[in-house]
C-alpha cells in the first residue's frame, strides 16, 4: 500500500461523463475495500446500478485522478432527499480511495474539499457512518474531529462545517468550470480512442 506518488495525480469534481471511471473504480476495488465502502457485500451488478444513479443534481462528486485514471472519490449527499438541490440541512460523506494510494493524504485531501463543499451547501451536519473495522476511515473522521460513536459493528460520526468564507463560493465555481471542461476533454479522448 502507499506505493504511488500522489503528486502525479489531480483532483476534480466529477460529472455525469465520469460514470465510467466511477464504476471502474469502484470494480477495482478489492473485496474488503468494496465492503468497507458500502457497508456490506455487493456484487458487481449493484456497483454498475450505484454508479449509473450517482450523478443527480444534488450529489457531488470529487475524485482523484493519476495516470488518467480514478483511483479515490469522495462523495457528498443530502441525508433528506427532500431537500431542494442539496443546499441547507444534513448532508452524507463517503469515501473510497484504492488500496495502493492509501495512505498518502489523498483521503484527507478529498475530506477537505467534501467539508468546503457542505459549507458552501450551508450544511448543518456532515455525517459519516463506517464499519468500526474501517481504521482508514476512523483515522480519517478523527483527524477531522468528527464525534463519533459506535454502535453493533458501525460508526457514526458528526461534522460541523461551518460557513463558508464569501470567497469560497466564487472558488468552487472557478474549480466547477475548470473541472467540468477537463471532463468534457477526457471525455472526447476516451470517445476518439475508441473509434
Amino acid at each position: 500500500m502507499g506505493q504511488k506518488s500522489e503528486s502525479s495525480g489531480a483532483y476534480r469534481r466529477l460529472w455525469s461523463c465520469d460514470e465510467v471511471a466511477l464504476r471502474d473504480h469502484l470494480l477495482r476495488l478489492p473485496a474488503t475495500a468494496r465492503h468497507n465502502r458500502f457497508g456490506m457485500s455487493v456484487s458487481d451488478d449493484f456497483v454498475k446500478a450505484y454508479a449509473a444513479r450517482s450523478f443527480t443534481i444534488d450529489n457531488m462528486l470529487i475524485g482523484y485522478f493519476s495516470g488518467g485514471q480514478l483511483r479515490a472519490v469522495g462523495e457528498l449527499r443530502p441525508v433528506n432527499a427532500t431537500r431542494l438541490l442539496g443546499i441547507s440541512g444534513d448532508m452524507e460523506a463517503a469515501f473510497s480511495v484504492e488500496p495502493d494510494w492509501q495512505g498518502q493524504g489523498i483521503g484527507s485531501e478529498l475530506m477537505q474539499r467534501i467539508i468546503r463543499a457542505a459549507q458552501t451547501r450551508s450544511c448543518k451536519t456532515l455525517y459519516l457512518s463506517f464499519l468500526t473495522g474501517n481504521q482508514p476511515m476512523r483515522k480519517l473522521a478523527l483527524k477531522f474531529d468528527a464525534q463519533i460513536e459506535m454502535d453493533h459493528g458501525e460508526a457514526h460520526g458528526e461534522i460541523a462545517p461551518g460557513k463558508p468564507l464569501p470567497v469560497s463560493y466564487w472558488q468552487e465555481g472557478f474549480r466547477d468550470t475548470a473541472s467540468f471542461a477537463i471532463a468534457a476533454l477526457d471525455f472526447q479522448a476516451q470517445r476518439l480512442k475508441a473509434v
